[in-house]
């Protein structure tokens, strides 16, 4: 039974991304801040229940960074194209979608091709860089809906709030999530060339 509930929490993670994107195209920043908080939680859950009951899995390693990738794109997606402030620019969710297809392709290959090769494996768990990413993209997702909320309750607040976004938090974020695509490359290209 225990080695399903870790499983039961990365589906609840896919199954709340819809209505996150919904309440994001609703202007319903309240109810935004709470799905999107109860997506983070059940990624939290996961890997804790996973590693506390000993019930992890190959399905759940793999299928966890899917979930994280749905979620986290989709919720940005529907930030960059409706939003009252742009604080997240279009050419930042291209980057996102490029890195993850960027290493969802790696994983399928290491995944197919060699997939007895325990070393090649170690390259589908996410890495120290990639973790910091998830959890700075997370908060800096937090951080825009808070600005959006406080929008309908003060603009000039709002406004004020939003050049500290601009200045220092989405840089901080973009320069994290960039240098964690290029830390997995490097890893991956230095397996592939100690096996030539």
């Amino acid at each position: 039974m225990h080695i399903f509930v870790p499983t039961l929490f990365t589906l609840l993670r896919i199954a709340v991304t819809p209505f996150v994107v919904m309440a994001i195209f609703a202007g319903q920043w309240a109810l935004v801040l709470g799905l999107f908080s109860f997506g983070i939680v059940t990624d939290f859950l996961d890997g804790f229940l996973a590693r506390k009951f000993n019930a992890e899995t190959q399905f759940g390693a793999l299928f966890d960074p899917v979930a994280d990738k749905i979620f986290l794109v989709s919720s940005f997606a529907a930030i960059v194209f409706s939003s009252p402030i742009p604080l997240v620019p279009v050419w930042f969710l291209y980057f996102l979608v490029f890195r993850e297809f960027c290493l969802l392709s790696l994983g399928a290959f290491v995944l197919f091709f060699n997939k007895n090769n325990l070393q090649a494996r170690r390259l589908l768990l996410p890495s120290l860089w990639g973790k910091a990413s998830t959890f700075f993209l997370s908060v800096f997702f937090i951080f825009v809906c808070t600005v959006y909320l406080i929008y309908y309750v003060d603009v000039q607040i709002a406004v004020q709030i939003s050049g500290m976004v601009k200045a220092i938090a989405f840089p901080a974020t973009a320069s994290i999530a960039i240098y964690s695509l290029i830390s997995y490359l490097s890893r991956a290209i230095v397996f592939y060339t100690q096996l030539r």
